[in-house]
């Protein structure tokens, strides 16, 4: 039977877990129908400054579409100051930016249904995070210390999401465990006079916690 060769270069079928650098930063292949991967990890350096995570890259001759955004992939990058993050991705990991404590806005796009626990944990700086209407699942402490800013972001029925919690019933400017309103576990209001409302039998061990505009 007569082979015949035509291109000298070949390219191997790509593995599910293959991993593999474009740029600076390091993918895992998810999926090959269809073709995606998950970002897990920056490759030499941490990356500082301004970062564009691309929606697409490319291995082995084939284009990926970036889905998601792995687990402690920049935890501690404390140099970051900007992250943007495309419109490809529909999860971010647990941990993923924890300690980014210079990261001062983060634009989280439409298709990301759900963030991780601890995704932005003492990430202090931030100071504007966009949440989409589609997000259905955010983590617990997933902003954890970037309270003052969680009242501009709405889940899909209208409530504010809750800075620490993955659960929970928002009424006013308090969290609660669940619907009873006995157990108050966040505050997120403004600060000022506060009164503690009726009802309440017990509050979580930080709920006030960083309140410095209580009086």
């Amino acid at each position: 039977m007569l082979l015949i060769v035509t291109s000298s270069t070949s390219t191997r079928a790509a593995d599910i877990d293959d991993e593999f650098v474009f740029g600076i930063l390091k993918y895992k292949i998810t999926s090959e129908n269809p073709k995606t991967v998950t970002l897990v990890k920056y490759d030499g350096d941490e990356p500082s400054g301004e970062l564009v995570i691309p929606a697409t890259v490319t291995y082995e001759g084939n284009s990926y579409s970036v889905t998601a955004i792995g687990d402690k992939v920049f935890q501690y990058c404390t140099t970051l100051t900007s992250v943007t993050i495309p419109k490809s991705v529909t999860s971010i990991g647990n941990y993923a930016f924890q300690f980014c404590a210079n990261l001062p806005f983060v634009t989280i796009p439409e298709g990301v249904t759900s963030i991780g626990e601890s995704a932005f944990y003492y990430c202090s700086g931030l100071i504007s995070v966009t949440i989409p209407e589609g997000v259905t699942s955010i983590g617990r402490n997933a902003f954890y210390d970037v309270k003052h800013i969680i009242n501009k972001s709405k889940c899909t029925d209208g409530r504010p999401w809750g800075a620490l919690l993955e659960n929970g019933t928002i009424v006013g400017d308090f969290v609660y465990e669940d619907d009873t309103k006995v157990k108050l576990l966040v505050y997120i209001g403004k600060g000022g006079e506060v009164t503690i409302p009726k009802g309440v039998t017990s509050i979580g061990n930080i709920a006030f916690s960083n309140c410095t505009r209580l009086t």
